[in-house]
């Protein structure tokens, strides 16, 4: 029986990955489509070194002790993931969404009995690992990462999960690699050989027009790699082989069938085209919370449903209403010194007149339901617009509706750290940042912008309300501010580089 993925994991993992930062939404189902194909060329999305974690499915894989299996690795601790690796891995053990504003669920707790993680080798500053999760969706993952980088993994592959593996799926006799090689920009050329191979497997290279092997690597542990440079041309596939020579594995990198693996056009039937049913929309349940601002009022109601009255909305928000807004509900912690939150996003949204109604649990059969349920603290109508530093748009989202003192709290220091964020990463700052000598540039500033921007004269000092305060160090530069809340936010940035150190924002906004 085949296990469905729940709105509430998906939207857990959309969270997980951090899409917000790369102004993108997932579409999972594409991903689960593409990956269903027999035999298909693995993709591979690296880390963005600072923020997220993207991960594509493929068939599941298998492990043994046999030829066509993978050696065994040594045990890597589960400590040593990310936060949101801990979360992804604790959200498919579970089967149900960890949010960063539970750090000490249960199932983060037991996430060294439930996933084990193993490193097969270190090849050219590249290390190789496999996850295996175990619980509600269990599953293997293959990554790689960079041994000289914090982060653990730096790309990820991952079967469907909840899926039963397939016959012949990687790693056995029929499918005996895991390619994951990557291209020039330019279509064909083929930059870097890279993937896992079952123990059978002894070399693996590239396959030209005119039949010869180029670029070949040894195997080493059930992983390879290789740099080509300059770039191969006219490859057509990648080919692998065992210890005899005889080759075990054709995969097609190029239109033509070089590898004999499609099946001739007359056999070929065309797919039939699944019918997509709409999410039901979830029923509302009683009112458990209601809230105003800016003349637009939020009602939520016991299962995830917050309904928008627009009829008396201000004439600024009436004005930049339009296709382009969101909306949803956070929740919100504040903990350890920083603030911790979930965006509930929309997982159906439906206008109808004057009202915008989200239904923040998803819809559908499947769904598991007051997984995320409320209480929230606060509601919010966002436009697709500002983002920089001093702009007309501000740093609050289009409609800020608190639902508690802890909402109303969370959206002050939230703007008061978007301002700091988005200053300390403008384009203007990055490059002194960058400089040999900030202070210039920074002084510069501070003359056009007089009621913005001060110098402060020691390093414990903080710039006051809708200010933003820098005192330069020897090596760093120390950027401040102070919220209405009287919160202190900072953000220290490396000289001469765009490392920064240490800050305090949490959640409140993504700095770099």
């Amino acid at each position: 029986m085949t296990t469905e993925l729940s709105p509430q994991l998906r939207q857990s993992l959309d969270r997980l990955v951090g899409y917000e930062a790369l102004d993108a939404q997932p579409d999972w189902g594409d991903v689960a489509g593409r990956a269903a194909r027999g035999r298909r060329r693995s993709v591979v999305l690296a880390i963005l070194a600072c923020f997220a974690l993207a991960v594509f499915v493929s068939a599941a894989f298998a492990f043994g002790t046999d030829l066509w299996q993978l050696v065994a690795g040594k045990p890597v601790s589960t400590k040593r993931l990310s936060p949101e690796e801990q979360r992804m891995f604790a959200s498919l053990a579970s089967g149900r969404p960890i949010l960063r504003t539970q750090p000490n669920d249960p199932a983060l707790r037991r996430l060294g009995k439930d996933v084990s993680v193993r490193r097969l080798a270190d090849q050219g500053g590249y290390t190789f690992y496999v996850i295996e999760v175990r619980g509600r969706y269990p599953t293997r993952c293959f990554a790689t990462g960079r041994a000289w980088k914090p982060r653990l993994f730096g790309s990820m592959e991952c079967p469907i999960p909840g899926r039963r593996p397939e016959p012949g799926s990687f790693p056995s006799a029929r499918n005996p690699v895991l390619d994951q090689s990557e291209f020039a920009p330019r279509g064909g050329e083929v930059s870097r050989l890279v993937g896992f191979a079952a123990v059978a497997v002894k070399k693996v290279g590239l396959l030209t027009a005119a039949g010869d092997v180029i670029a070949s690597v040894p195997v080493v542990n059930s992983t390879y790699l290789k740099t080509i440079r300059p770039p191969a041309t006219g490859v057509e596939a990648i080919v692998a082989f065992d210890g005899s020579g005889r080759r075990v594995y054709c995969e097609d990198v190029a239109a033509n069938d070089r590898c004999g693996n499609r099946p001739a056009p007359e056999h070929v039937t065309p797919p039939r085209p699944s019918p997509q049913r709409e999410p039901r929309p979830v029923r509302l349940g009683a009112l458990v919370q209601r809230g105003k601002s800016q003349g637009v009022s939020v009602s939520v109601y016991d299962l995830g449903v917050a309904i928008f009255d627009l009829s008396a909305a201000s004439p600024r928000v009436v004005k930049r209403l339009g296709a382009g807004v969101s909306a949803g509900c956070l929740r919100t912690r504040f903990l350890n010194g920083r603030w911790l939150s979930d965006d509930l996003s929309s997982g159906a949204l439906g206008r109808g007149g004057d009202r915008l109604r989200v239904d923040l649990v998803g819809g559908g059969g499947f769904m598991l339901p007051d997984e995320v349920p409320p209480p929230y603290q606060g509601c919010e109508i966002s436009g697709y617009y500002g983002r920089r530093w001093n702009d007309a748009f501000g740093t609050r989202a289009l409609v800020e509706i608190p639902l508690g003192e802890a909402g109303r709290h969370f959206f002050n220091d939230r703007a008061a750290a978007r301002d700091l964020a988005y200053f300390v990463r403008s384009g203007r700052v990055q490059r002194i940042r960058l400089s040999p000598s900030p202070r210039p540039g920074l002084e510069a500033l501070a003359r056009r912008y007089p009621h913005r921007v001060v110098e402060l004269q020691r390093k414990d000092q903080f710039a006051p309300e809708d200010k933003i305060g820098f005192w330069i160090g020897p090596g760093t530069i120390r950027f401040t501010t102070t919220s209405s809340t009287g919160r202190r936010l900072f953000v220290v940035a490396k000289r001469r580089t765009l490392k920064l150190p240490s800050q305090n924002l949490g959640d409140l906004a993504f700095v770099f």
